[in-house]
């Protein structure tokens, strides 16, 4: 069986010359690409057949050592990030829980996964894994 399900993604930004690029990908697919220089938020509907799982990726992406500015005491003085400033799914804002369950949320970088917060500062890749039925998986992985 089919399941209708919308996802809303909204990225910000916080650099001072080069803003940050993002890209999402559902299931590999790349859905949406855009460097961030302002709030942005990114709205797609997919089909997905119950019983099935599936990854949103949200990538920072061609970050170079030098958007990043550091003084003399190491202290970053500029940088470029990329903000997760919601996500949800079905009208369900899970932004909260993204850092709560490791297993499900992640970010991907450096060839490790650390806890996901809504800060994406080095290029990897921020994992959001759910399945279908949406709403019997909210109700499992969402507290």
């Amino acid at each position: 069986m089919l399941e209708t399900v919308k996802l809303d993604v909204t990225l910000n930004s916080n650099y001072q010359t080069h803003p940050p690029k993002a890209r999402i990908l559902l299931d590999g697919k790349e859905i949406f690409r855009q460097h961030i220089t302002e709030q942005t938020t990114f709205s797609h509907q997919v089909e997905l057949t119950d019983g099935t799982g599936h990854q949103l990726a949200i990538e920072l992406r061609h970050k170079l050592p030098e958007h990043t500015v550091i003084d003399e005491q190491g202290k970053i003085i500029q940088d470029s990030i990329l903000l997760i400033d919601a996500f949800s799914i079905e009208g369900v804002d899970i932004t909260e829980q993204l850092s709560t369950n490791q297993k499900q949320f992640y970010y991907e970088h450096s060839g490790e996964h650390h806890i996901l917060y809504n800060t994406l500062g080095v290029n990897g890749r921020a994992i959001i894994n759910f399945s279908s039925p949406i709403y019997v998986w909210m109700l499992e992985n969402i507290g």
